[in-house]
């Protein structure tokens, strides 16, 4: 054991030291260019970054429909964001998903597929999201589980690349593997399904508890700092991973008879056995090893299953309320209307899904996660602009009956209607007000009935990859140019693609919505006429899109006013026709893109027809938006396996022991799966030595239960999904 840790030590310290001295000269010259170049942001205007990242968290969410679970301050913040329906990671396990997303880069660049090897020495000195913002004068703070701990992240969270101080962990987090369980006989146990009193616990509290607490802190005495720089603030929430472990009052939201079964909780037949993750991390908890659950299926009894899936949803929660704390510190502390908040999970967790569960895997459910980016001025109005002073961005909103919160403040912009029969009132609101001028913000309110922004949803085709060239983007930093072919000896570049030309158009939708309500009313009032005081009274908008001046001119018409309000929310520069005709062009317009997109993709889906009669493409089955049709036409996930059958390590496969590796894509119709023969000595793919396929059409099967790979007449729609396989994430990537 000793000799083992000596010489784990020694590695580590020669890594080191390669690393001290493995720099280019032409890397310290890019280096010291760069600096010369783009200096750092100390003018004040920046933009401060709040970067909540969760522990496998899956889309269980209210923001994403899931009308169950109790998560108001996400829901909230997802009201003022641009919500990602269809984000995916690059590996469904915490480090090399991390790793991913905080380089930018896949983990076929990162060469990390597990947990024991650090990227700058394994694979490049690779430029990492919060250093980036260091580089350029931010105060970058990690708070929890943000890079993975251990080797992978060099034994100090990249410290001091990364971070200005040093990176904090609750120090309870030591009793993860703990017998602090209680169990119904009164013992302790190291149990997945984990409720407690949290004054029973070691130290009295709980490790997202101390984040949520260091966070505030952080906020509070930043807030009070001489040095007024701009802060990278990533906050790392360990729930719901396992053990599900949260305060037991969050049980109670979830009553046990409301509980249901996943769907197609069964094994699928046709599923490749190589496939399959054997989910040990699950049976190696107490409360499961009694239950004496066969390897490799199982699968748990039903009563289990429900009670597992509980305490998922408890302590879903449970992690709300923690991100509903450092919300509301966020703007107590005056800084909310000038922070970027991005909030997803590393990867997603199978809750019985195909008798499944834990990550480990390709399914969906493992790699799909929510993805929540929230821009003020972007996504939403802030509270000066939209003229109500007091009211709260970011009230705490606590999940548990009978406690007083902020809940007055809340309004659920989910299920917001639109009401537009006193537009016209427009103009008593100013007076009312008593001012001369109406914000782009009281515009909004007026047409939705609520004091919410619009909620912005997309199902275009996101990755985590994505991440750090749009928090760049958005905070006004350089870009970052997309990787070469060869990319280990490039410090900055991107694996993906900044979202900022998306979230920009997406917000535009508000204004396509209100186009066509007022296009209702113009044509029922068609004849109506100005009122009376607005003869006199005529509303203008400025040049600047931000308010709307009350002059003495002359009388405009009722259509010229309505275009007018909507030609200036969000930004728009052109004026909107309101007219039938202009209406019909542009559908028949919209029709024939549909057509020759239909016509670029004929092959493909030609060949799913043949597999499948009832397929109908994405943009005909369900509404897709012409933004998320013209992004990324793919998105890619791969998987380690130690071997073709389920083994112990199969999960958690070490990088010499990885000897096949699955990769996938999705597409909006299509998730299309191989698994190939991999040598780890030399990383490379024989794609040629085949070890199972999977192909799922989402539309009639979404939740990936019949794999049709196998079929005869799905072979040509296998070919071409192969070929689309093997060229890569590049070739999908938006023009």
């Amino acid at each position: 054991m000793v000799q083992a840790y000596v010489s784990t030590k020694a590695s580590i310290i020669m890594a080191d030291s390669m690393l001290k001295t493995s720099f280019r000269r032409s890397d310290v010259l890019y280096a010291l260019l760069f600096g010369l170049l783009v200096p750092p942001v100390v003018d004040g205007s920046a933009k401060n970054v709040l970067f909540i990242v969760v522990d496998d968290l899956r889309p269980t969410l209210g923001c994403y429909g899931n009308t169950m679970m109790h998560t108001r301050n996400i829901d909230n913040l997802a009201s003022k964001s641009v919500l990602f329906e269809e984000a995916y990671v690059q590996e469904a396990i915490c480090g090399p998903s991390r790793i991913s997303f905080l380089t930018s880069r896949r983990p076929d660049t990162t060469l990390l597929y597990d947990f024991f090897s650090y990227w700058r020495v394994h694979a490049g000195n690779y430029t990492t999201l919060p250093q980036h913002f260091k580089e350029h004068g931010y105060i970058t703070q990690s708070v929890g589980k943000v890079f993975h701990p251990g080797l992978a992240s060099n034994f100090s969270d990249d410290s001091p690349y990364s971070w200005t101080n040093k990176p904090y962990h609750p120090s309870t987090f030591k009793y993860k593997m703990a017998k602090v369980c209680p169990n119904k006989d009164g013992s302790l146990g190291m149990n997945i399904v984990c409720p407690v009193e949290v004054d029973k616990m070691p130290e009295k509290t709980l490790p997202d508890l101390q984040s949520a607490d260091f966070t505030v802190n952080f906020l509070n005495n930043i807030s009070r700092s001489k040095e007024k720089k701009p802060f990278f603030l990533a906050v790392g929430f360990h729930k719901p991973h396992v053990p599900l472990k949260y305060p037991k009052e969050y049980k109670d939201l979830y009553p046990l008879s409301k509980i249901r079964l996943a769907p197609h909780h069964t094994l699928p037949l046709r599923l490749p056995l190589v496939a399959w993750n054997p989910w040990n991390d699950v049976r190696s908890r107490d409360d499961v090893k009694a239950l004496n659950v066969s390897f490799p299926f199982g699968p748990l009894p039903e009563h289990f299953q429900l009670l597992m899936r509980q305490s998922y949803y408890a302590a879903t929660s449970y992690m709300d309320a923690q991100v509903g704390r450092v919300l509301a510190a966020l703007e107590e502390n005056g800084f909310a209307n000038n922070t970027i908040i991005s909030f997803v999970g590393d990867h997603g967790w199978s809750l019985g899904e195909h008798q499944e569960w834990s990550k480990f895997s390709l399914f969906r459910a493992a790699t799909r996660v929510p993805l929540l980016v929230s821009i003020p001025g972007v996504t939403h109005s802030t509270p000066s602009e939209v003229g109500s002073q007091g009211k709260k961005l970011f009230p705490f909103l606590d999940p548990l009956p009978g406690i007083k919160s902020d809940e007055s403040e809340y309004r659920n912009s989910w299920n917001a209607k639109v009401d537009y029969q006193n537009l016209d009132l427009l103009r008593s609101k100013v007076h009312a007000s008593g001012r001369k001028f109406v914000t782009v913000g009281d515009v909004v309110k007026r047409t939705l009935n609520s004091d919410d922004a619009l909620p912005y949803k997309t199902k275009a085709l996101v990755e985590l990859v994505d991440m750090f060239p749009t928090l760049a983007e958005a905070a006004g930093l350089p870009t970052l140019p997309l990787c070469p072919k060869n990319p280990f000896k490039t410090m900055l570049c991107t694996e993906g693609a900044s979202l900022m030309p998306l979230i920009r158009n997406i917000t535009k939708k508000l204004s396509d919505k209100l186009e066509q309500e007022l296009i209702n009313i113009h044509e029922v009032q068609s004849k109506r006429t100005v009122d009376k005081e607005l003869k006199t009274n005529t509303l203008h908008f400025s040049s600047s899109a931000d308010y709307v001046h009350a002059s003495s001119s002359q009388k405009l018409p009722s259509t010229s006013i309505l275009n007018n309000i909507v030609k200036n929310l969000h930004g728009h520069s052109s004026a909107l026709n309101f007219t039938s005709e202009h209406r019909y062009h542009q559908l028949n317009s919209n029709m024939k893109q549909k057509v020759e997109e239909f016509k670029d993709d004929s092959v493909l889906y030609e060949a799913a027809r043949k597999c499948d009669p009832n397929f109908v493409p994405a943009y005909q089955d369900r509404e897709l938006d012409e933004y998320s049709r013209n992004w990324k036409q793919a998105v890619f996930s791969q998987y380690p396996r130690p071997s073709v059958e389920p083994e112990m390590d199969s999960d958690e496969p070490h990088l010499k022991n990885m000897h096949f590796m699955g990769y996938s894509l999705w597409t909006q119709d299509i998730r299309y799966t191989e698994w190939a023969r991999f040598t780890p000595s030399d990383y490379k793919v024989h794609w040629a030595d085949n070890y199972g396929r999977e192909l799922y059409l989402r539309g009639t099967d979404p939740y990936e239960a019949h794999n049709l790979a196998l079929f005869e007449w799905c072979q040509p729609l296998v070919d071409e999904m192969s070929k689309r396989l093997r060229r890569g994430w590049r070739y999908a990537l938006p023009a």
